[in-house]
C-alpha cells in the first residue's frame, strides 16, 4: 500500500501547473490556485481519487477548525484554509515551518511531548498556544491522531480548535470574579450568598468578623440559624417578595456565636441565578448615635431630664389624656432662687454641680408617673397627673420646699438655696399648653415677689399684677422722658466725728397717679427690659451734678451711686464716667461706685481692667452688701477696690450674736490692713453704733441716723451739722 504522502501534493506557490495527466483527469474540484497549502485530490501517480476520498478531503480542506498533518519528523505537510486564519502566515510561510515553529516558545516542550505521545500510537488532546504570525499568542484545544501505514505510524494528523475567545471570556469572568471577592472582602457589611432554602454558600470575611465564627462553621449554616427566633418570629424571612425580584430591607438581631446579639440593616435579593444575595450592615454605632441624637434633641445635658421640646411634647399628650378622661393635672413651675449669683462667684461648673443635685431630690418628691423637666437655665418644670385637687399640687410644693432646707455640697462647700414654685391647674387654669404654662410661671413669679422660698397657687389676680408689670414696663420708658425719676439720699456718718462725709444716691419715681414708687417695684423690671442702661445713665449724671453743686458750695460731699452689672460690663464704662465728670465739674474723688461681689466675681479678668481704668480716673470703688454673696476673703486682694461695706445681715446681730462681732471684726482689720475704708450699713441703734466705733470702724450708715430722703431735707442735716457719736 501506498504512503499517504504519496496523495498528497503541496502547493507551494499561488499558481500550481498541473501534469497532463492531472489536468486531464475529470475533477469537479480543479484547484488551479490558492493561498493555501491544500490537499490535491489526486494520488502520486495523478489518478484521480475516489469520490469518498474527495468528499474527506473537501470536508477536511473546508473544515472551521485548523486541520494540519506533520511527518514524524514535525514537519508540517499539508494544512487547511482555517490554519492561515488561526496563525495568520501565509500558505508558503506555513509550508516551511516545523512544530516548535508554530508554538509559543514556554509550550515547546508541551507541544513536543504531546507530539512524541502520539508518535506512539496513542492519541492526544490538549490546550496549546499557537504563535500568531503578530506575535500574539492564540489558544487552541488541539488532538492528535497518529496517522498509520502499514501498522506504522507514519505521521500526526491533528486539529486545533480556536478557543481564544471562550478563554478571554473565561479571563474576564475570573476577573469579574476576583473584583467581586475583593469588594466583597474589604466590605465593612457582612455579605451572605444563600440557596433558595437558606443554606450558606459563600460569606466574606466581615460576615466571619461580625458574628464570630469561622468561615467554615458559617457553611454549614442557615441563615435562620444566625436570626434572633424572637425577631425572625414578629419578621420572618420573605420569600414571596425576593421571588418577585424585590429587595427585601429589615432591622433585626443576628445571633453572634457567643450568644450576644447585635442589631443589623440587611437587604436581600435573589439574583438571576436563583441564589440569594443578603447585605448586613451592623447598626450598632448608629443605633448608639442615633440615641445620642435623641437624647441631644430631647433631654437636658446637665441633668438629662427631658428638656423643653420633650416637655411640651409631654404635656400636650397629657392634656389629650385629661381632656378624654375628664382628669385634672397640675403643671408646676421651679425655679432655684439667686442660681446666678452662685454661677457668677463659684463659676458654671459649680452651677451645673448644683443643678444636678436639685434634680435628684426633685425626683425623690414626684411620683413615677409625673414627668419632671428642665426647660432651662435654673427653671424646672413637673407635670403632676390626676392631681385630683389643688391641696395635692400644695402637699408636692411642701415636700419640695422641706428638702430644699437641707444645704448642697458644691465644690467642697455647703451651699443654702431656696426655691419659688407657681402652680396651675388643668383645666380650671388654661385649656392649653401655653395657658396652663403661662400661668404657673406667673404664679412663680408671685412666689418670687412675695419674699421666695414658697409656692403659690395660681389666681386670676396674678393676670392682673403681671398687667401691671406690663403697663409699668411702658411707664417707664415715658418716665425716662418727661424727667419723672427722683435721687433721694442717705448719709454715711464718720464714726469718729458725727459729721456728714458722704450720701449714698438711692433712685425713685415720682409715678403722677401711684405717687413715690420704690426702686424694688421697677429695677427688675427695667433689668428685663434693659432700660437699667439709660436709666443708670441718669443716675450718674444727676449724682455728679448735685455732687458738684455742693462742691462748687464747700460742702465737698463723697456721692455714691450703685452700678449695675449690665453696667459694670459695658466696654465704654470708663468712657461714660470720665464724661459724666467733665459735664458736671466733680472732682473724681468724690464720686463713689458700688458694686456687689457677683458684679465683681462673675468675670475677674475684666473685673480687674475695669477696676484699675476707674482707678486711673481717680473715682472711688466700693464692694457693696459684703457677706451676701459666695466669695472668699482671699478675692479682695486680688481686686484694687478702696472700700467695703459690711451687709446689714452682719450689723443686726452685732451686739447679741458673738460670731457675728468676730466676723464684723475680721472684716475691719483685713480691710484696713489693704487700705480700705470700712462702711457699715443697716446701724440702727445706739448699741451697733457704740460696738462698731470700738471695732474702729470708719463710717456708719442706717436708719439710726436717717433713711433715705429728698434733698431739701438731706441740706436741712447738714446745716445742723455733726451728729453726736459718743455714746
Amino acid at each position: 500500500m501506498s504512503s499517504p504522502r504519496a496523495h498528497y501534493m503541496i502547493n507551494a506557490s499561488k499558481t500550481v501547473e498541473m501534469s497532463d495527466a492531472v489536468s486531464a483527469a475529470p475533477n469537479p474540484h480543479d484547484v488551479k490556485s490558492t493561498d493555501f497549502l491544500s490537499i490535491v485530490h489526486c494520488d502520486k501517480d495523478g489518478k484521480p481519487l475516489s469520490e469518498n476520498e474527495q468528499r474527506l478531503r473537501s470536508i477536511i480542506d473546508h473544515n472551521v477548525d485548523a486541520v494540519f498533518a506533520f511527518d514524524i519528523h514535525g514537519l508540517l505537510v499539508s494544512a487547511n484554509a482555517a490554519c492561515t486564519t488561526v496563525t495568520g502566515f501565509t500558505s508558503e510561510e506555513l509550508g516551511e515551518m516545523r512544530l516548535p515553529q508554530l508554538v509559543i516558545r514556554s509550550h515547546v516542550r508541551v507541544a513536543t511531548e504531546m507530539f512524541e505521545a502520539a508518535l506512539t500510537g496513542s492519541a492526544q488532546t490538549f490546550e496549546l498556544e499557537l504563535i500568531h504570525k503578530t506575535g500574539n499568542a492564540v489558544s487552541v484545544v488541539v488532538t492528535n491522531i497518529p496517522i498509520f501505514v502499514n501498522g506504522k505510524v507514519d505521521g500526526i494528523y491533528g486539529v486545533a480548535k480556536d478557543i481564544s475567545e471562550r478563554k478571554h471570556i473565561e479571563s474576564s469572568i475570573r476577573a469579574s470574579e476576583n473584583k467581586y471577592r475583593q469588594l466583597t472582602e474589604q466590605s465593612i457589611d457582612a455579605i451572605f450568598l444563600l440557596d433558595t432554602a437558606g443554606k450558606l454558600l459563600d460569606v466574606n470575611s466581615q460576615s466571619c468578623a461580625s458574628l464570630g465564627y469561622q468561615a467554615e462553621e458559617l457553611l454549614q449554616l442557615y441563615i435562620e440559624d444566625l436570626i434572633d427566633p424572637d425577631d425572625l418570629r414578629m419578621r420572618p424571612l420573605q420569600a414571596d417578595l425576593l421571588r418577585d425580584g424585590q429587595t427585601v430591607v429589615n432591622e433585626r438581631r443576628m445571633v453572634r456565636k457567643d450568644g450576644s446579639r447585635i442589631p443589623v440593616e440587611s437587604r436581600t435579593k435573589m439574583l438571576p441565578d436563583g441564589t440569594i444575595l443578603s447585605i448586613a450592615r451592623d447598626n450598632t454605632d448608629r443605633n448608639r448615635s442615633d440615641e445620642l441624637i435623641r437624647q441631644h434633641a430631647y433631654n437636658d445635658p446637665v441633668t438629662g431630664l427631658p428638656n423643653r421640646t420633650l416637655f411640651l411634647d409631654r404635656l400636650e399628650q397629657m392634656i389629650a389624656i385629661a381632656a378624654r378622661r375628664g382628669e385634672t393635672f397640675g403643671v408646676m413651675l421651679l425655679d432655684v432662687d439667686r442660681f446666678k449669683t452662685i454661677n457668677d462667684t463659684l463659676g458654671h461648673r459649680a452651677g451645673d454641680q448644683l443643678l444636678r443635685q436639685v434634680s435628684e431630690r426633685l425626683k425623690l418628691c414626684i411620683r413615677q408617673e409625673d414627668t419632671l423637666a428642665r426647660i432651662g437655665g435654673d427653671e424646672f418644670t413637673i407635670i403632676l397627673s390626676n392631681v385630683g385637687h389643688s391641696s395635692n399640687g400644695a402637699k408636692v410644693a411642701r415636700k419640695i420646699l422641706e428638702t430644699f432646707q437641707k444645704p448642697f455640697e458644691v465644690e467642697d462647700q455647703q451651699i443654702y438655696v431656696t426655691s419659688s414654685i407657681g402652680i396651675s391647674l388643668y383645666p380650671f387654669d388654661g385649656l392649653d399648653s401655653q395657658a396652663v404654662l403661662k400661668n404657673a410661671d406667673t404664679a412663680m413669679y408671685r412666689a418670687k415677689d412675695q419674699g421666695r422660698d414658697c409656692y403659690r397657687l395660681y389666681t386670676e389676680q396674678m393676670n392682673a399684677n403681671a398687667f401691671e408689670r406690663l403697663v409699668l414696663d411702658s411707664q417707664l420708658r415715658r418716665a425716662l422722658e418727661l424727667n419723672e425719676f427722683r435721687l433721694f439720699y442717705q448719709p454715711q456718718i464718720s464714726a469718729k466725728t458725727g459729721c456728714i462725709v458722704g450720701v449714698e444716691a438711692l433712685i425713685r419715681w415720682q409715678h403722677p397717679d401711684l405717687g413715690l414708687v420704690q426702686p424694688d417695684k421697677f429695677i427688675c423690671i427695667a433689668e428685663e427690659t434693659g432700660l437699667i442702661d439709660p436709666i443708670g445713665d441718669w443716675v450718674l449724671r444727676e449724682a455728679c451734678r448735685q455732687g458738684a453743686e455742693w462742691q462748687n458750695r464747700g460742702v465737698p460731699l463723697r456721692v455714691a451711686i450703685n452700678l449695675s452689672a449690665r453696667q459694670f460690663e459695658q466696654r465704654w464704662l470708663s468712657d461714660t464716667i470720665d464724661g459724666a465728670l467733665l459735664e458736671s465739674g466733680l472732682a473724681p474723688n468724690l464720686l463713689e461706685l458700688e458694686l456687689t461681689e457677683s458684679t465683681i466675681i462673675s468675670n475677674r479678668d475684666n473685673a480687674v481692667e475695669t477696676l484699675e481704668a476707674l482707678k486711673q480716673l481717680g473715682v472711688k470703688t466700693a464692694v457693696d452688701d459684703f457677706g451676701t454673696g459666695y466669695s472668699s476673703l482671699s478675692y479682695l486682694p486680688k481686686f484694687p477696690l478702696d472700700i467695703l461695706k459690711i451687709d446689714r445681715s452682719f450689723i443686726s446681730g452685732l451686739v447679741d450674736h458673738r460670731k457675728d462681732s468676730a466676723v464684723v471684726s475680721a472684716l475691719i482689720n483685713l480691710s484696713h490692713a489693704l487700705d480700705m475704708e470700712v462702711v457699715a450699713e443697716g446701724v440702727e441703734t445706739k448699741e451697733q453704733l457704740a460696738c462698731l466705733r470700738e471695732l474702729s470702724c470708719d463710717t456708719i450708715q442706717g436708719f439710726f441716723f436717717s433713711r433715705p430722703i429728698p434733698i431739701a431735707q438731706l441740706e436741712a442735716l447738714l446745716k445742723r451739722g455733726a451728729f453726736d457719736v459718743r455714746m
